[in-house]
């Protein structure tokens, strides 16, 4: 739907999320969107 995209869209311009390299926000085709779940390494 328009209303979804036009979301996700100002959802990555905020996060800065480009969609050709999705840190948080990917599209998946045919199926919608996802969120990119980001991992830190633990200090020891």
């Amino acid at each position: 739907s328009n209303v979804v995209d036009r979301h996700v869209r100002a959802l990555r311009a905020k996060l800065q999320n480009d969609w050709h390299k999705p840190r948080y926000i990917e599209t998946v085709p045919g199926a919608g969107y996802r969120f990119v779940s980001v991992s830190y390494a633990k200090d020891s």
